[in-house]
């Protein structure tokens, strides 16, 4: 039996990613049917309201696909380690002929880069779907148009925008109904907004490294308990001046709490991958 290098191998990685979508393609297949099924259930909603107004349905549409896949992605990354999840799964990944950054590496590829595109491959093919609900809807063939355009327009507007829709009427220098978008400007726009992402999706991840078993449901309740626990002890520091919030302009503001969320982000990433690094036939702690 040839010996495992430990240097990195793209071609053992693509390996385990083969096997990994072979082994459980009936799994995968189902999940995609799931996307597809969900995004036409949406559309279909939508086309009951108002079955003429393209503009208004892909801008819906959009939004909710958005917000719908996104909670999606967190359950699937909350399994990423599913191959764990029992003493029989355990040994035959960790047995596979790969090192431990290539088996880590090929399953976050799978819940990350693999979701992504069944989620895009399903919304695809769930618009057409508008088509047949227009017409057993008895809706006139001129007002069919095109919703592929429109709905990728507006997630891409959603993505970069999405937290900043409450400072639209912010007064900037005695200007009202400047977006605070334009103003702080598009690099520190997009470093909270993707920073904030990922910081939010690498705690499922790791969550999913720490419980095999139930990670989803057992990772939500620790947010719940870490956000009313930090909020009650940020109130009481509020509260006795213990500490105070610095007056920082908006662009300090979104640059402070992005860069902390892209420190949590990597945080997270390496206690995962300790974690992961760490595993054997039998549990280990994190820091064991």
């Amino acid at each position: 039996m040839k010996s495992i290098s430990n240097s990195f191998s793209i071609k053992r990685l693509w390996d385990l990613i083969k096997c990994d979508i072979l082994a459980n393609r009936k799994q995968y297949l189902l999940y995609f049917i799931a996307l597809f099924a969900m995004n036409a259930i949406i559309l279909l909603f939508l086309l009951l309201s108002d079955p003429i107004d393209i503009e208004y349905i892909s801008r819906d549409y959009s939004n909710i696909t958005y917000m719908a896949n996104g909670f999606m992605a967190c359950v699937l990354l909350s399994y990423i380690m599913k191959p764990m999840s029992t003493k029989t799964k355990r040994i035959s990944f960790l047995m596979l002929p790969a090192t431990t950054a290539e088996k880590f590496i090929s399953r976050l590829l799978i819940v990350t880069i693999g979701f992504s595109i069944m989620a895009i491959a399903a919304n695809l093919i769930a618009m057409p779907t508008r088509f047949v609900y227009m017409s057993l809807l008895g809706v006139d063939n001129a007002c069919y148009g095109t919703m592929v355009d429109k709905v990728y327009a507006h997630f891409f507007d959603t993505s970069s925008h999405f937290c900043f829709g409450q400072y639209e009427t912010i007064s900037v220098d005695g200007m009202r109904n400047t977006r605070l978008y334009n103003y702080v400007g598009p690099a520190i726009a997009y470093f909270f907004s993707y920073s904030w992402i990922l910081f939010s999706l690498s705690i499922y991840v790791l969550g999913g490294n720490i419980w095999y078993k139930h990670p989803f449901v057992k990772t939500v309740g620790a947010i719940i308990v870490c956000v009313f626990g930090g909020s009650m002890i940020m109130s009481i520091l509020f509260a006795n001046d213990i500490i105070t919030i610095p007056n920082l302009t908006p662009q300090g503001t979104l640059l402070t709490i992005g860069s902390i969320c892209f420190v949590g982000f990597i945080v997270n990433s390496c206690l995962s991958y300790r974690l992961f690094k760490k595993s054997n036939i039998k549990r280990n702690g994190l820091f064991s």
